[in-house]
């Protein structure tokens, strides 16, 4: 369980990019701009890449780097795997949040624990950019920072906000796709995740 919380970093990343330094665009743009993106997250059909993880939590001295690749399908499967400097896997699918390290595989059923769905389809939408549109667990607020599109998500129900302030997800402006995610626990812990050597195939 210690490992599955920390993998809950997958969500959290650092906040590199200050508050005042992005532009919050205006209720019509940002009503534009989130269309665009949830039309082509509604046309992927799989996803894979690699990627980096910067953790910096209070109760480590310094932050800490991990890699690995991960690879998600639009029927509600993703696979998240660390490769270095441990050897870790997060398995979602058919229901339930499977974690393995080494022999030692642990299952949670999110039918049985509303937490569970809810960090889930979290995690799904991270990845996604699905749902920015009328999210039933965050408010969201778009800002533009350079060649990126921000999405801030604030949670709105008290359990979510138990565990992160906020999550920002990073789009490419041209392509309108996730390609990173910081995400920032109650406490100030935080995570910073980029994405690399992106391959996507969509829907005919």
């Amino acid at each position: 369980m210690k490992k599955f919380n920390l993998f809950l970093a997958f969500i959290l990343m650092t906040v590199c990019v200050q508050m005042q330094a992005m532009k919050k665009v205006s209720p019509r743009q940002q009503k534009q701009v989130i269309a665009q993106i949830s039309r082509i997250a509604s046309k992927v059909k799989t996803m894979r890449c690699n990627f980096t993880q910067v953790s910096d939590y209070s109760f480590m001295d310094e932050k800490t780097t991990s890699v690995g690749c991960m690879s998600y399908n639009s029927s509600g499967g993703l696979l998240w795997q660390y490769t270095s400097p441990f050897k870790y896997i997060v398995t979602v699918n058919n229901g339930k949040i499977i974690t393995r390290s080494g022999n030692h595989v642990n299952t949670m059923d999110m039918k049985s624990n509303k937490m569970y769905q809810n960090i889930s389809r979290m995690m799904m939408n991270c990845v996604s950019g699905k749902n920015l549109n009328a999210n039933r667990d965050f408010t969201v607020s778009l800002f533009a920072e350079g060649k990126e599109w921000i999405a801030c998500l604030y949670p709105k129900k008290p359990a979510m906000k138990n565990m992160f302030r906020y999550i920002r997800l990073h789009f490419n402006n041209a392509k309108k796709m996730v390609e990173g995610v910081d995400m920032v626990h109650a406490n100030g812990d935080n995570i910073q995740i980029r994405l690399s050597n992106i391959q996507v195939t969509y829907r005919q």
